[in-house]
Protein backbone atom coordinates (compact mmCIF):
# COMPACT_ATOMS: atom_id res chain seq x y z
CA UNK A 1 0.00 0.00 0.00
CA UNK A 2 2.82 2.30 0.96
CA UNK A 3 4.66 1.41 -2.24
CA UNK A 4 1.62 2.32 -4.33
CA UNK A 5 1.38 5.68 -2.63
CA UNK A 6 5.09 6.37 -3.20
CA UNK A 7 4.80 5.31 -6.84
CA UNK A 8 1.80 7.59 -7.39
CA UNK A 9 3.66 10.52 -5.85
CA UNK A 10 6.66 9.91 -8.12
CA UNK A 11 4.42 9.83 -11.21
CA UNK A 12 2.73 13.05 -10.18
CA UNK A 13 6.09 14.72 -9.54
CA UNK A 14 7.39 13.64 -12.94
CA UNK A 15 4.28 14.94 -14.71
CA UNK A 16 4.50 18.23 -12.77
CA UNK A 17 8.14 18.60 -13.75
CA UNK A 18 7.33 17.97 -17.42
CA UNK A 19 4.51 20.51 -17.34
CA UNK A 20 6.77 23.05 -15.64
CA UNK A 21 9.46 22.58 -18.29
CA UNK A 22 6.93 22.93 -21.11
CA UNK A 23 5.43 26.07 -19.61
CA UNK A 24 8.88 27.57 -19.10
CA UNK A 25 9.91 26.78 -22.69
CA UNK A 26 6.71 28.32 -24.02
CA UNK A 27 7.34 31.53 -22.06
CA UNK A 28 10.89 31.70 -23.37
CA UNK A 29 9.72 31.23 -26.97
CA UNK A 30 7.01 33.86 -26.55
CA UNK A 31 9.56 36.23 -25.10
CA UNK A 32 11.95 35.61 -28.01
CA UNK A 33 9.20 36.16 -30.56
CA UNK A 34 8.10 39.32 -28.76
CA UNK A 35 11.71 40.59 -28.64
CA UNK A 36 12.12 39.89 -32.35
CA UNK A 37 8.88 41.68 -33.17
CA UNK A 38 9.87 44.65 -31.04
CA UNK A 39 13.17 44.99 -33.00
CA UNK A 40 11.39 45.06 -36.39
CA UNK A 41 10.33 48.51 -37.62
CA UNK A 42 6.81 48.64 -39.10
CA UNK A 43 6.71 50.20 -42.59
CA UNK A 44 4.30 50.65 -45.47
CA UNK A 45 5.50 49.90 -48.97
CA UNK A 46 4.58 50.64 -52.58
CA UNK A 47 5.50 48.42 -55.48
CA UNK A 48 7.25 50.46 -58.17
CA UNK A 49 5.19 50.45 -61.35
CA UNK A 50 5.70 51.22 -64.99
CA UNK A 51 3.38 54.06 -65.95
CA UNK A 52 2.98 57.02 -68.27
CA UNK A 53 3.69 60.28 -66.45
CA UNK A 54 2.82 63.71 -67.79
CA UNK A 55 3.66 67.09 -66.43
CA UNK A 56 1.49 70.13 -67.03
CA UNK A 57 3.05 73.24 -65.56
CA UNK A 58 0.91 76.37 -65.30
CA UNK A 59 1.18 79.62 -63.38
CA UNK A 60 -0.48 83.04 -63.18
CA UNK A 61 1.61 86.03 -64.24
CA UNK A 62 1.44 89.76 -64.89
CA UNK A 63 2.06 91.54 -68.19
CA UNK A 64 4.57 94.38 -68.27
CA UNK A 65 6.11 96.44 -71.05
CA UNK A 66 9.54 95.62 -72.37
CA UNK A 67 10.05 99.08 -73.88
CA UNK A 68 8.62 102.35 -72.57
CA UNK A 69 10.05 105.84 -72.97
CA UNK A 70 9.33 109.40 -71.95
CA UNK A 71 9.37 111.41 -75.19
CA UNK A 72 11.11 114.76 -74.63
CA UNK A 73 11.44 117.96 -76.57
CA UNK A 74 14.88 118.91 -77.81
CA UNK A 75 13.86 122.41 -78.80
CA UNK A 76 12.65 125.37 -76.69
CA UNK A 77 9.49 127.24 -77.56
CA UNK A 78 5.71 127.02 -77.73
CA UNK A 79 3.82 123.94 -78.88
CA UNK A 80 2.28 125.02 -82.19
CA UNK A 81 0.67 121.70 -83.19
CA UNK A 82 -0.44 118.49 -81.49
CA UNK A 83 -0.81 115.38 -83.65
CA UNK A 84 -1.57 112.69 -81.03
CA UNK A 85 -3.97 111.75 -78.27
CA UNK A 86 -3.71 109.25 -75.43
CA UNK A 87 -4.38 105.78 -76.81
CA UNK A 88 -3.23 106.61 -80.35
CA UNK A 89 -0.97 104.16 -82.11
CA UNK A 90 1.95 105.96 -83.76
CA UNK A 91 4.69 104.72 -86.07
CA UNK A 92 8.45 105.15 -85.86
CA UNK A 93 9.42 108.66 -86.98
CA UNK A 94 5.87 110.00 -86.96
CA UNK A 95 5.64 113.66 -85.89
CA UNK A 96 3.49 113.87 -82.75
CA UNK A 97 4.16 117.52 -81.72
CA UNK A 98 5.49 120.63 -83.43
CA UNK A 99 7.34 123.43 -81.62
CA UNK A 100 7.30 127.02 -82.94
CA UNK A 101 9.90 127.11 -85.71
CA UNK A 102 9.47 130.62 -87.18
CA UNK A 103 12.79 132.05 -85.96
CA UNK A 104 14.63 128.81 -86.63
CA UNK A 105 13.39 128.71 -90.23
CA UNK A 106 14.54 132.31 -90.67
CA UNK A 107 17.94 131.43 -89.26
CA UNK A 108 18.10 128.43 -91.59
CA UNK A 109 17.55 130.67 -94.62
CA UNK A 110 20.36 132.96 -93.43
CA UNK A 111 22.73 130.02 -93.00
CA UNK A 112 21.83 128.63 -96.41
CA UNK A 113 22.59 132.02 -98.00
CA UNK A 114 25.89 132.28 -96.08
CA UNK A 115 26.87 128.82 -97.26
CA UNK A 116 26.08 129.58 -100.90
CA UNK A 117 27.99 132.86 -100.68
CA UNK A 118 31.03 131.18 -99.08
CA UNK A 119 30.98 128.48 -101.74
CA UNK A 120 30.87 131.02 -104.60
CA UNK A 121 33.64 133.09 -103.03
CA UNK A 122 35.86 130.03 -102.67
CA UNK A 123 35.19 129.00 -106.30
CA UNK A 124 36.14 132.52 -107.50
CA UNK A 125 39.40 132.66 -105.53
CA UNK A 126 40.39 129.15 -106.60
CA UNK A 127 40.05 130.34 -110.20
CA UNK A 128 42.12 133.46 -109.40
CA UNK A 129 44.75 131.25 -107.76
CA UNK A 130 45.15 129.37 -111.04
CA UNK A 131 45.62 132.69 -112.84
CA UNK A 132 48.14 133.87 -110.27
CA UNK A 133 45.87 136.69 -109.06
CA UNK A 134 45.28 135.21 -105.58
CA UNK A 135 47.49 133.64 -102.95
CA UNK A 136 47.29 130.15 -101.40
CA UNK A 137 46.70 131.77 -98.02
CA UNK A 138 43.65 133.60 -99.31
CA UNK A 139 42.19 130.39 -100.75
CA UNK A 140 42.86 128.53 -97.50
CA UNK A 141 41.05 131.28 -95.61
CA UNK A 142 37.96 130.98 -97.84
CA UNK A 143 38.05 127.19 -97.56
CA UNK A 144 37.97 127.53 -93.78
CA UNK A 145 35.12 130.05 -94.07
CA UNK A 146 33.16 127.55 -96.19
CA UNK A 147 33.59 124.80 -93.60
CA UNK A 148 32.40 127.17 -90.89
CA UNK A 149 29.34 128.10 -92.99
CA UNK A 150 28.63 124.42 -93.61
CA UNK A 151 28.78 123.68 -89.87
CA UNK A 152 26.45 126.59 -89.11
CA UNK A 153 24.04 125.31 -91.78
CA UNK A 154 24.06 121.83 -90.27
CA UNK A 155 23.22 123.30 -86.84
CA UNK A 156 20.41 125.40 -88.29
CA UNK A 157 18.91 122.41 -90.06
CA UNK A 158 19.10 120.34 -86.85
CA UNK A 159 17.41 123.13 -84.89
CA UNK A 160 14.53 123.15 -87.35
CA UNK A 161 14.36 119.34 -87.30
CA UNK A 162 14.23 119.37 -83.49
CA UNK A 163 11.01 121.39 -83.60
CA UNK A 164 9.35 118.25 -85.01
CA UNK A 165 8.99 115.91 -82.02
CA UNK A 166 8.83 112.36 -83.39
CA UNK A 167 8.01 108.90 -82.03
CA UNK A 168 11.29 107.00 -81.50
CA UNK A 169 9.53 103.67 -82.17
CA UNK A 170 6.08 102.37 -83.01
CA UNK A 171 3.76 102.17 -80.04
CA UNK A 172 0.83 103.61 -78.14
CA UNK A 173 0.71 107.03 -76.49
CA UNK A 174 -0.06 106.35 -72.81
CA UNK A 175 0.26 109.93 -71.56
CA UNK A 176 0.27 113.42 -73.12
CA UNK A 177 1.80 116.08 -70.91
CA UNK A 178 1.50 119.22 -73.07
CA UNK A 179 -1.22 121.01 -74.96
CA UNK A 180 -1.38 123.50 -77.80
CA UNK A 181 0.43 126.64 -76.61
CA UNK A 182 2.40 124.95 -73.84
CA UNK A 183 5.92 126.24 -73.35
CA UNK A 184 8.64 123.59 -73.51
CA UNK A 185 12.39 123.50 -73.02
CA UNK A 186 15.00 120.92 -74.01
CA UNK A 187 14.31 117.88 -71.83
CA UNK A 188 10.62 118.64 -71.19
CA UNK A 189 8.64 115.37 -71.20
CA UNK A 190 5.82 115.80 -73.70
CA UNK A 191 4.43 112.25 -73.80
CA UNK A 192 4.92 108.62 -72.75
CA UNK A 193 5.19 105.94 -75.41
CA UNK A 194 4.81 102.17 -74.93
CA UNK A 195 5.78 99.49 -77.41
CA UNK A 196 2.71 97.25 -77.17
CA UNK A 197 4.27 94.65 -79.44
CA UNK A 198 7.17 93.92 -77.10
CA UNK A 199 5.35 92.88 -73.94
CA UNK A 200 6.69 90.49 -71.35
CA UNK A 201 5.14 88.33 -68.65
CA UNK A 202 6.63 87.87 -65.20
CA UNK A 203 5.85 84.73 -63.14
CA UNK A 204 7.36 82.93 -60.14
CA UNK A 205 7.95 79.18 -59.98
CA UNK A 206 9.12 76.84 -57.24
CA UNK A 207 12.63 75.43 -57.27
CA UNK A 208 11.22 71.99 -58.10
CA UNK A 209 9.73 73.42 -61.30
CA UNK A 210 12.51 75.60 -62.70
CA UNK A 211 14.89 72.61 -62.95
CA UNK A 212 12.72 71.36 -65.81
CA UNK A 213 12.82 74.67 -67.72
CA UNK A 214 15.43 76.53 -69.73
CA UNK A 215 15.80 79.73 -71.69
CA UNK A 216 13.86 79.55 -74.97
CA UNK A 217 11.24 77.04 -73.78
CA UNK A 218 7.83 77.70 -75.31
CA UNK A 219 4.64 78.57 -73.45
CA UNK A 220 1.04 79.48 -74.19
CA UNK A 221 -0.44 82.61 -72.61
CA UNK A 222 -4.17 83.11 -72.13
CA UNK A 223 -6.34 85.63 -70.32
CA UNK A 224 -9.94 85.67 -69.12
CA UNK A 225 -10.35 89.01 -70.91
CA UNK A 226 -9.92 87.28 -74.29
CA UNK A 227 -10.96 83.67 -73.58
CA UNK A 228 -10.80 82.56 -77.21
CA UNK A 229 -7.36 84.03 -77.96
CA UNK A 230 -3.98 82.42 -77.24
CA UNK A 231 -0.59 84.13 -77.31
CA UNK A 232 2.71 82.41 -78.00
CA UNK A 233 5.56 83.13 -75.60
CA UNK A 234 9.05 81.93 -74.79
CA UNK A 235 11.29 82.12 -71.74
CA UNK A 236 13.61 85.15 -71.87
CA UNK A 237 15.31 84.65 -68.50
CA UNK A 238 15.22 82.52 -65.35
CA UNK A 239 16.27 84.17 -62.10
CA UNK A 240 19.44 82.91 -60.45
CA UNK A 241 18.29 83.82 -56.94
CA UNK A 242 15.11 82.67 -55.19
CA UNK A 243 13.07 84.49 -52.57
CA UNK A 244 12.28 83.43 -49.01
CA UNK A 245 9.67 80.95 -50.32
CA UNK A 246 12.24 79.34 -52.67
CA UNK A 247 10.45 80.70 -55.72
CA UNK A 248 12.38 82.02 -58.72
CA UNK A 249 11.36 84.82 -61.12
CA UNK A 250 10.88 83.96 -64.78
CA UNK A 251 10.32 86.42 -67.62
CA UNK A 252 8.72 85.47 -70.93
CA UNK A 253 8.48 87.39 -74.20
CA UNK A 254 5.09 87.61 -75.92
CA UNK A 255 5.78 86.77 -79.56
CA UNK A 256 2.78 88.53 -81.15
CA UNK A 257 0.53 90.64 -78.98
CA UNK A 258 -2.15 91.16 -81.65
CA UNK A 259 -2.78 94.59 -80.04
CA UNK A 260 -4.84 93.01 -77.26
CA UNK A 261 -2.78 92.48 -74.09
CA UNK A 262 -1.97 95.51 -71.98
CA UNK A 263 0.55 96.12 -69.23
CA UNK A 264 -0.79 95.19 -65.81
CA UNK A 265 -3.15 92.45 -67.05
CA UNK A 266 -3.20 89.09 -65.25
CA UNK A 267 -2.58 86.15 -67.57
CA UNK A 268 -2.30 82.37 -67.36
CA UNK A 269 0.98 80.84 -68.52
CA UNK A 270 1.06 77.17 -69.48
CA UNK A 271 4.25 75.46 -70.57
CA UNK A 272 4.37 72.71 -73.17
CA UNK A 273 3.12 69.45 -71.69
CA UNK A 274 5.77 66.78 -71.29
CA UNK A 275 4.87 63.10 -71.47
CA UNK A 276 7.20 60.23 -70.56
CA UNK A 277 5.85 56.80 -71.35
CA UNK A 278 6.77 53.46 -69.71
CA UNK A 279 8.54 55.13 -66.83
CA UNK A 280 9.30 53.76 -63.37
CA UNK A 281 6.94 55.70 -61.11
CA UNK A 282 6.65 55.88 -57.32
CA UNK A 283 4.97 58.21 -54.79
CA UNK A 284 6.87 61.44 -54.13
CA UNK A 285 6.83 60.76 -50.35
CA UNK A 286 9.16 57.79 -50.81
CA UNK A 287 12.11 60.06 -51.62
CA UNK A 288 14.81 60.81 -49.07
CA UNK A 289 16.66 63.97 -50.09
CA UNK A 290 19.86 65.22 -48.50
CA UNK A 291 23.07 67.03 -49.37
CA UNK A 292 24.50 63.74 -50.65
CA UNK A 293 21.71 63.13 -53.13
CA UNK A 294 18.34 61.45 -53.49
CA UNK A 295 17.58 57.92 -52.27
CA UNK A 296 14.76 55.54 -51.35
CA UNK A 297 14.42 52.56 -48.99
CA UNK A 298 13.53 49.26 -50.63
CA UNK A 299 12.70 46.00 -48.84
CA UNK A 300 14.93 42.97 -49.46
CA UNK A 301 14.74 39.84 -47.24
CA UNK A 302 12.72 41.73 -44.62
CA UNK A 303 15.42 44.38 -44.31
CA UNK A 304 15.60 47.97 -45.46
CA UNK A 305 18.15 48.81 -48.13
CA UNK A 306 19.16 52.29 -49.27
CA UNK A 307 19.19 52.89 -53.01
CA UNK A 308 20.41 56.06 -54.74
CA UNK A 309 18.00 57.21 -57.46
CA UNK A 310 17.71 59.93 -60.11
CA UNK A 311 14.49 61.95 -60.29
CA UNK A 312 12.56 62.73 -63.45
CA UNK A 313 9.22 64.41 -64.10
CA UNK A 314 6.77 65.06 -61.28
CA UNK A 315 3.02 64.87 -61.65
CA UNK A 316 0.88 65.48 -58.60
CA UNK A 317 1.95 63.08 -55.84
CA UNK A 318 3.95 60.84 -58.18
CA UNK A 319 7.47 61.12 -59.53
CA UNK A 320 9.41 59.45 -62.30
CA UNK A 321 12.63 57.60 -61.39
CA UNK A 322 15.15 57.70 -64.20
CA UNK A 323 17.71 55.36 -62.65
CA UNK A 324 18.41 53.33 -59.51
CA UNK A 325 15.06 51.53 -59.28
CA UNK A 326 13.31 48.79 -61.25
CA UNK A 327 9.68 47.86 -61.70
CA UNK A 328 8.38 45.58 -58.94
CA UNK A 329 10.73 46.69 -56.18
CA UNK A 330 8.97 47.43 -52.90
CA UNK A 331 9.65 51.02 -51.87
CA UNK A 332 9.03 52.27 -48.32
CA UNK A 333 6.47 55.09 -48.30
CA UNK A 334 5.82 55.30 -44.53
CA UNK A 335 8.07 54.64 -41.52
CA UNK A 336 11.31 55.82 -43.15
CA UNK A 337 12.12 58.21 -40.31
CA UNK A 338 13.38 55.35 -38.09
CA UNK A 339 15.12 53.38 -40.84
CA UNK A 340 18.73 52.99 -41.75
CA UNK A 341 20.49 50.71 -44.17
CA UNK A 342 20.01 47.11 -42.97
CA UNK A 343 17.21 47.79 -40.45
CA UNK A 344 14.86 44.76 -39.96
CA UNK A 345 11.30 45.65 -40.93
CA UNK A 346 7.80 44.32 -40.85
CA UNK A 347 5.46 45.34 -43.63
CA UNK A 348 2.05 46.54 -42.55
CA UNK A 349 -0.88 46.77 -44.90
Amino acid sequence: MVKKIIYSLIVVAVIAAIVLVLVNNKQKMQKQVQTKKMSEIPVSVYEAKQETIDRKLAQVGVVFVDREVAVVSEAPGLIKAVYCEVGDFVKTGQVIFKVDDELKLANLKIREADYENSKKTLDRFEALLKEGSATEAQVDGYRLALKSSEAQLTIARRQVEDTRIKAPFSGVITARNVNLGSNVNPGTVVANLVDVNSLRVRISLAETDIVHLKKGDKAVVTTDVFPDVTFAASIKSIGVKGDETHSFPIELIIQKNKNKLKAGMNVNVEFDQRIHRESVVIPRIALQESSTGVSVFVIENNKAKVKKVTKGLESGTKIEILSGLTVGEKVVIAGQVNLKDGSPVSVVK
